[in-house]
């Protein structure tokens, strides 16, 4: 199997591929696998479809990988989750969860990481995303002989199938599952609870360009399952480009930017916007930590920040 060209991140978004740590500018809402009932009963367990999520992968992949190089901060936090963290033997720069792979050797960035450090490491098994991934990355394992898997995290649901898709990749498929099926129901929980809440809310990426969560998101995906309606949800791309004067005709009643540099997060930017209602209100919450939009196992965590930023900000009563 062989990368295909979703795998390149575009210029437009290589700030926001820094502020996701994880979500490019190629994401993209799940797609349907078209499998219907009779075929899924016909697969024997000797000739089961390659997961949704599973994007490429080496044509043999060892059953138990014991040396495994990360290449995406979500993957790195997925593998400790399951137990396998004794394994990772290297991750990317920008993997900074759990503490624990503060000593882990680097291989540099996801989106360019070092071919020569990654295979000085021996792995059996690398496993990265084709959000922000390289193409060039996949042919040269393939040329080197190195065992990988490329998954995609574009939406929430593609997330939780990259739980279960990495457990039975490193022989952790039960492991997998409940901890998908566990923040299924987290998720579940805050639906629910939610369910009647209707928050006008922009989710906000950077400012120059000022960039929010579109349609068909990760981030519009949380945004909305925390009661929030996101003020850009009619907009053409996945990505609008706002100006202020769109942003003060939304009028949204929470802003909640994820700008993850210190100057941007201080509050000087939108406390000059007296116009906003949101700035009125005190409805502008900033949450710079990655957690909030990594589709990885703290997504449960991300979401709870969310649903405060929109519920528990100054002015509102609920």
């Amino acid at each position: 199997m062989t990368l295909d060209a979703h795998l390149k991140p575009t210029g437009l978004f290589l700030s926001i591929l820094l502020v996701l740590a994880c979500v490019s500018g190629c994401e993209r809402p799940g797609e349907s696998t078209g499998d219907n009932a009779d075929e899924t009963a016909s697969e024997t367990a000797d000739d089961k479809k390659a997961p949704r999520v599973l994007e490429a992968a080496s044509d043999e992949l060892p059953d138990e990988p014991k040396r495994i190089v990360s290449l995406a901060p979500n993957i790195t936090e997925t593998l400790f989750a399951l137990g396998v963290g004794d394994r990772v033997v290297a991750v990317t720069n920008f993997c900074d969860y759990p503490p624990e792979v503060e000593s882990l050797p680097s291989i540099g960035s996801f989106s360019n990481p070092d071919f020569e450090t990654i295979l000085a490491k021996k792995p059996d098994l690398v496993v990265g995303i084709t959000s922000g991934g390289d193409k060039s990355v996949a042919d040269k394992l393939e040329g080197a002989g190195v065992p990988y898997a490329f998954l995609r995290t574009y939406t929430v649901q593609d997330t939780l199938e990259m739980f279960e898709a990495v457990g039975d990749l490193v022989g952790r498929s039960d492991a997998g599952r409940r901890l998908a099926a566990r923040i299924e129901q987290d998720f579940e929980d805050v639906r629910q609870k939610y369910s009647d809440a209707s928050v006008p809310t922009l989710l906000v990426y950077g400012h120059d360009p000022l960039v929010a969560a579109g349609p068909g998101t990760f981030g519009h995906q949380l945004l909305e399952m925390a009661g929030g309606k996101n003020v850009v949800a009619d907009s053409d791309k996945k990505f609008p480009r706002l100006d202020l004067e769109k942003v003060l005709a939304l009028q949204p009643e929470r802003i909640i930017d994820t700008s993850m540099r210190p100057e941007q997060a201080e509050g000087s930017y939108w406390d000059q916007h007296t116009g906003l209602k949101a700035v009125q209100s005190g409805g502008v919450v900033h949450l710079t930590d990655p957690v909030v939009l990594r589709p990885g196992p703290r997504i449960d965590e991300g979401l709870r920040r969310i649903v405060d930023a929109i519920h528990d900000a100054e002015g509102d009563s609920r």
